[in-house]
């Protein structure tokens, strides 16, 4: 086999026609393996050497047509090995191809047929009605074919159409008298009325497209490695960008192996992935989130502590990545053995595209140590760009990288992508003619889709801008920010967040799809507190949770226009989840009275092959008269995996049944179905197959930490970190001036941006106050009222305070001049921490120099990943970088929420050795005190250790100042850990 670098630098710049890339490939001298085909017996791969004369066969039939020269061709299949055999064969023919959707419906097709005066169409058996093609047009079919690639016409066009020219030959770019091996494909939305757009690409056009992608290549050796055939799985559409240019023909181009798995669903693809060696796949978020969950729940079936310590083992790989160091061998063979389990071992390259991926699966992905990136294309032209940082902060930050052509992405005055490259195609089909691209200087291609730039020219994407939500105040508001925010929720199985209308104004509200475990009261907890964290004009107002699945695009994106429309009208069912506290009641009487309907329902349901076919129907959003008792629901209507998951789903809640995965994935009829059902409802059950049947299961222990090693490899790692590599990093990726850094960069953007502003109004920030803060204060030479300062007490600036210090500085000087543990230490230093207990009543204390220092270093030590620590939302910054560096499990409790927090104290508090509650006494930023007395009684009854953050109510509260302990006449071993601040109350600093 070549040496790809060689194929690619020198090679690339010959080829300008299809032609071109079908004689380098498909040479008689190619041994490699091309396709990689399930069978009944197995797999079998068919070298490159092999396809030609396939090819030939389907090219021969192709050719007895006598269509015009250049006529467009329609292909109709799923992605499979005859789409290979059929595209070329029409291109070698001398006529040109239009990939079609296998799923559109028969109008669809019929208008895309007409639309660019298609004269024939190739499609699967059974995948399209004959009597919906328009008499103008040839039919080929593999129907009674001894293969799946063969073809026979079916079908005779009328002599009119078979006399017309080709709009390519009307438009000048063919000559009627030349037979020229085919170079143009159309790919086309699936629209029914002019909404559908055919864009034309030539050989020339996608050779651009290859030379752009020469910089991903260039940037990582996980898309191409030299001597070495990788293996692509082909599960993306072939009639898409992503599908079309990455899985297929840059697969075949550069000589790699495409391996179709068995079936459309994503546990055959897992399956195909570890049984064939897969090093790369491409694919939606949906599958990504899929899997990510599916990991999670395994992990999860271990108990809270085996969720932490492996959350705790994710983070200890981030951190590692970060400074470019491996886990400790025994670390990650746990990892290693996880990501075996899911994909096998040889998986190199993970690739998410064709929508916006949320940070939270990124850094999931990437925790487990799968080279996961994020892409950006148009589904129809071209791609833009894939995110080719080789570092893990660049994989997870949700970024989709830069444009591969610098100079050919900007975003206008509404945020909008807009582009100028030559590759996105080279001319249109509209009402059968043929209209060339005009890439000239203006004339930039708007996108419709919505993003940010960083200082590198990353981009960012945000979401459509069809979508944006217009609120009250006339603020554009994005869904997909929103949802990229609240990030995946475990107990939906998906949700979407849109804009209804009422009246002049877009109301934003959440709808979900449950999942099956879905709890109303839990659900609300959680919402209540993702939606806290929103901005005010951001969070939905209402939660509509739907007794259908969300209907899905071909892109596998939730279709938000279609579900607005249904619900508007009132055509969609759901029924509201109810958020509020006042609101509780209501829903847990609506809970019972839907259990009572639903329970009353099932009662009189019997099974019904009639009632199966409706529930297809629903899931298909097809009439029901389309779907016969006989037809299978995924080979027969065509149905993806997501709508077979959305199937069985409907069934167990129509059925009150649970009914195992392994049972439904056979021919799935609704005669078939009701059989299966009735099995279920007499009790006979198939045993549950053993997950991931036929895999070893990994050896993952108790504790993902040795406690007999801990102790030799902790010091190992920390060492490590400490050392300098001189192979970190790129001399290209090198920034060795401030001016470089993205964060000054970032800085003096925003500086500028705020300058007129400070030029207006002045700068309310770091005003110098020549005085001590007092009640007054001197600013600019004059006395002003000051009510930001935080000297409460007025000690600081009080005589007697000032000539204590003076006295103290005269005595020991301006420094300690070493650390506490050395030569530091004065006895003054003892002195004020026994001062301090006393006062506080505390057996002993110890002094810091900061209130940051204090909750950053003791929060981040106390506990261990054994541990959990909950704290109120609105506890200090300081305390949630103290979190960010401990090992133990955490999570936040509504503010000032007694009853939330007792609740998660019922359900988890025995999961963990010791539990941390964190409280602020006084809560400065908003003005109200702890409900400490509560939290004193929970602590008495579930045994945890208290930690209350006294920085603004220490010296404030209680008849004397003593804080809260006073104010609530506290005993003295009542709260474990105090925490003050000397700079507050006490008017000095520590």
């Amino acid at each position: 086999m070549k040496n790809k670098f060689d194929i690619l630098y020198k090679e690339l710049p010959k080829m300008h026609s299809f032609e071109d890339w079908y004689r380098n490939t498909y040479r008689e001298d190619n041994n490699e393996g091309a396709l990689d085909i399930p069978g009944p017996d197995g797999y079998k791969t068919i070298r490159y050497k092999e396809c030609p004369p396939i090819i030939e066969e389907v090219e021969q039939v192709i050719r007895q047509s006598d269509l015009p020269a250049g006529s467009f061709i329609g292909i109709k299949t799923a992605t499979s090995p005859q789409f290979v055999f059929w595209f070329w064969a029409v291109l070698k023919a001398g006529y040109n191809a239009l990939l079609l959707d296998p799923n559109a419906t028969n109008t669809q097709i019929r208008h895309l047929l007409t639309e660019s005066d298609a004269r024939a169409i190739i499609a699967d058996k059974d995948a399209l009605d004959f009597v919906e093609v328009p008499d103008s047009i040839k039919i080929y079919s593999n129907t009674d074919m001894p293969q799946a690639w063969s073809i026979r016409l079916v079908r005779e066009s009328t002599a009119a159409a078979r006399d017309q020219s080709s709009p390519l030959e009307r438009a000048g770019v063919l000559n009627s008298a030349d037979r020229p091996f085919g170079n143009y494909v159309i790919l086309a939305t699936s629209g029914t009325t002019g909404a559908a757009k055919l864009y034309v690409h030539s050989g020339e056009t996608l050779s651009n497209q290859f030379r752009a992608l020469v910089y991903v290549v260039k940037d990582s050796d996980r898309w191409l490695r030299p001597d070495v055939q990788e293996r692509s799985i082909a599960i993306l559409p072939f009639h898409h960008i992503l599908g079309f240019i990455v899985i297929f023909l840059l697969s075949q181009f550069f000589e790699q192996l495409i391996v179709f798995p068995k079936s459309k669903v994503p546990e055959t693809w897992l399956e195909t992935c570890r049984e064939r060696g897969v090093t790369q796949l491409i694919s939606v978020p949906l599958l990504w989130n899929h899997v990510a969950r599916g990991i999670k729940a395994k992990v999860a079936a271990g108990g809270e502590k085996q969720v932490s310590r492996f959350n705790g083992l994710l983070d200890w790989n981030i951190r590692l990545q970060k400074i470019g160091l491996p886990l400790p061998p025994f670390l990650n063979k746990i990892l290693k053995d996880v990501r075996a389990q899911v994909f096998g071992p040889d998986l190199r390259l993970c690739c998410s595209g064709g929508g916006r991926i949320s940070e939270e699966t990124l850094r999931f992905m990437n925790g487990i140590g799968f080279f996961l990136v994020n892409g950006y294309g148009l589904t129809e032209t071209g791609i833009i760009s894939v995110e080719r940082g080789k570092k893990v902060q660049k994989r997870m930050d949700g970024s989709v990288g830069s444009s591969f052509l610098p100079g050919s992405l900007r975003l206008n005055e509404n945020s909008e992508i807009e582009l100028l490259t030559d590759y996105l195609h080279c001319g249109v089909i509209l009402n059968g003619e043929y209209i060339a691209a005009d890439f000239s200087e203006d004339n930039w291609f708007r996108t419709g889709d919505v993003a940010d730039l960083d200082a590198e020219e990353r981009v960012f994407i945000r979401g459509r801008l069809k979508d944006v939500i217009i609120g009250a105040s006339g603020e554009n508001i994005n869904p997909d920010d929103i949802e990229y925010e609240l990030g995946s929720l475990d107990f939906f199985k998906n949700y979407t967040v849109l804009g209804i209308q009422q009246g002049d104004d877009e109301k934003v509200i959440m709808v979900a799809e449950p999942a099956d475990t879905f709890d109303d009261l839990a659900a609300a907890e959680a919402l209540r507190q993702k939606f806290g964290k929103l901005s005010i004009l951001s969070r939905p107002g209402k939660v509509l949770l739907s007794s259908d699945p969300l209907p899905l695009s071909a892109a596998l994106k939730v279709k938000r226009n279609y579900l607005r429309e249904q619900i508007e009208a009132n055509e969609w069912p759901y029924r509201e989840l109810y958020l509020t506290e006042s609101a509780r009641e209501k829903a847990e009487e609506e809970i019972v009275v839907m259990e009572v309907i639903e329970e009353q329902k099932k009662q009189v349901n019997e099974v019904s092959v009639d009632r199966i076919r409706e529930l297809m129907g629903e899931v298909l959003l097809r009439p029901v008269e389309e779907i016969s008792a006989r037809d299978d629901f995924i080979h027969d209507l065509e149905a993806d995996s997501l709508q077979a998951v959305s199937l069985l789903a409907a069934l167990e809640n129509e059925y009150d049944v649970t009914i195992e995965e392994e049972n439904f994935n056979n021919k799935l009829t609704a005669e078939i179905i009701a059989d299966l059902l009735r099995d279920y409802k007499s009790g006979i059950k198939p045993a549950a197959a053993a997950l991931n049947l036929g895999q070893p299961a990994a050896q993952v222990p108790a504790a993902f930490v040795n406690p007999n090693e801990e102790s030799e490899i902790i010091p190992e790692i920390t060492a490590a970190g400490l050392a300098e590599d001189p192979d970190l990093g790129e001399s290209s990726d090198r920034v060795d001036t401030f001016e470089k850094t993205r964060e000054y960069k970032a800085f003096a953007q925003r500086e500028r941006g705020l300058t007129p502003i400070v030029e207006a109004f002045g700068n309310p920030y770091f005003v110098a106050h020549d005085s001590p803060l007092l009640d007054v204060s001197t600013y600019e030479g004059r006395d002003v009222l000051n009510f930001g300062s935080y000297n409460y007490l007025a000690l600081s600036g009080d005589p007697e305070v000032n000539q204590a210090a003076t006295e103290a500085l005269l005595k020991y000087g301006g420094s300690a001049s070493g650390s506490r543990l050395l030569a530091g230490e004065k006895s003054i230093h003892k002195e004020l921490e026994q001062a301090i207990a006393r006062w506080k009543h505390t057996e002993d204390c110890l002094v810091l120099v900061s209130g940051h220092a204090t909750n950053v270093s003791f929060v981040g030590n106390f506990c261990n990943q054994n541990d959990l620590i909950l704290y109120d939302v609105l506890c200090h910054n300081s305390i949630a970088q103290g979190l960010e560096i401990s090992p133990a499990s955490s999570r936040a409790f509504p503010h000032n929420d007694m009853e939330v927090l007792e609740g998660i104290l019922k359900r988890r508090r025995n999961d963990y050795e010791k539990v941390l509650v964190i409280v602020e006494g006084a809560y400065s930023m908003d003005g109200d005190v702890a409900p400490v007395q509560e939290l004193v009684a929970l602590k008495k009854k579930y045994g945890f250790f208290l930690m209350v953050d006294e920085a603004h109510s220490a010296g404030i509260l209680g008849d004397h100042g003593g804080g809260v302990d006073e104010y609530f006449n506290l005993e003295p071993d009542d709260i474990d850990i105090k925490m003050g601040t000397l700079s507050k109350t006490l008017g000095t600093c520590g």
